[in-house]
């Protein structure tokens, strides 16, 4: 059985079980092979309504699955005013293009609808609401939308081009220091407040999402699963309509992310983006995730139900005031997190201006008191000759 007939009879296999029989099937089939078991998940995802428009991030450096693409889109076409020069990654939800505005010359990134959710209404009216939602966004931590459009049946997003690396592709390397997270988080967290002010969550807030720049800026790149709330913001103002809006009880986003009540399919609100941000300040400082297991079920018990190792069991550096910062980001209730981006920022700016940026006995911290001893006994010493001779 070639891979294509494969996964199109394990998909039919787990639309036939129970949602939450569905994740123990595919990976008992799947075994081994990681790749498969996304694909299925992203396609359940799709068949579900889901909202992502990529798993991988919208700069991702590798392509996946060119059936993602459509037969119409190639290298040199022109959708709107934008010519596509060169693919830069493809996903669950569609293929990203590095591509070049006909009219000024300007290099952007253009997202692209998979073909078979370009067919499905749903998956239209959630791509264009991404256009939609982003577009009323003005700040220089998220990447702007320029343009965005339909040619032939397929759907397009023109987007500021970024430079850069993801989050993602640099944690690999290693964790971050203590002061380039704090940096990291009060951008992020400066772009949250300008659009949770509009009514929009993120849901799917993940290193690969985040770019940064030579230059240490961040750009938050993809908001496919953003949900407008209902009754202010871009919704109050007819920008998104109620009938886009997802419904309670559907799981949506990337799994090692996601908040307790977005992994329970419960109602959410701005706090599961604090709790999304939380992890992403986990793994910055420590290489690791604090919830992930060995498999998809084990990881959203671990979400809803267990504790987390202490950020100082891997990295000693980061301040106590800042392990508790992180440590209210993750708070399994939402009403126990920070209320707002805002006074989550106010907390880091605190720690920022205030705070050491290493513990209270740390190995630095007393190294550099034994050479202080050291130099204030050899000055003692000096003096007392100085005396001894003069007299």
């Amino acid at each position: 059985m070639n891979r294509l007939k494969k996964i199109e009879s394990l998909f039919h296999q787990a639309l036939e079980r129970e949602n939450e029989l569905r994740l123990e099937f595919l990976e008992r089939e799947c075994g081994s092979d990681k790749d498969l078991l996304k694909e299925l998940c992203e396609l359940l995802q799709s068949d579900s309504l889901s909202d992502s428009f990529m798993e991988e991030p919208a700069m991702a450096a590798h392509a996946v699955e060119l059936s993602m693409i459509s037969p119409q889109i190639t290298e040199g076409s022109v959708l709107g005013r934008h010519r596509l020069l060169s693919p830069i990654g493809i996903g669950g939800m569609g293929s990203v293009y590095k591509a070049c505005d006909i009219r000024s010359g300007q290099i952007e990134a253009v997202k692209i609808l998979a073909p078979h959710l370009a067919l499905t209404r749903s998956a239209v009216r959630r791509f264009l609401r991404e256009a939609k939602a982003v577009a009323a966004l003005k700040h220089p931590a998220i990447a702007r939308i320029l343009d965005f459009g339909e040619r032939d049946g397929v759907y397009y997003i023109a987007m500021e081009y970024v430079e850069g690396e993801t989050l993602s592709q640099r944690i690999e390397r290693s964790p971050f220091s203590w002061q380039q997270v704090t940096d990291i988080l009060l951008q992020v967290v400066d772009a949250l407040q300008e659009a949770h002010k509009k009514g929009i969550i993120h849901r799917d807030l993940k290193p690969s999402n985040l770019m940064i720049k030579e230059t240490g800026e961040i750009k938050i790149l993809d908001f496919g699963l953003v949900k407008v709330q209902r009754g202010f913001g871009l919704h109050a103002e007819g920008f998104v309509s109620a009938d886009t809006l997802t419904l309670p009880g559907t799981v949506l986003g990337t799994v090692n992310y996601m908040s307790p009540e977005q992994a329970m399919g419960k109602q959410i609100d701005p706090r599961s983006d604090i709790f999304s941000l939380g992890v992403i300040a986990y793994e910055l400082l420590t290489g690791r995730r604090p919830f992930q297991r060995k498999t998809i079920g084990d990881t959203f018990n671990s979400i809803c139900h267990e504790s987390y190792h202490p950020i100082a069991r891997f990295n000693y550096e980061a301040s106590e005031k800042f392990e508790t910062i992180v440590g209210k980001c993750l708070r399994k209730d939402p009403l126990r997190r920070y209320r707002s981006a805002k006074e989550l920022g106010k907390d880091l700016q605190r720690v920022c201006e205030y705070d050491s940026p290493v513990r209270t006995g740390s190995f630095k911290t007393k190294k550099w008191l034994v050479f202080g001893a050291a130099a204030i006994s050899l000055a003692l010493v000096v003096l007392v000759l100085l005396v001894y001779w003069l007299i």
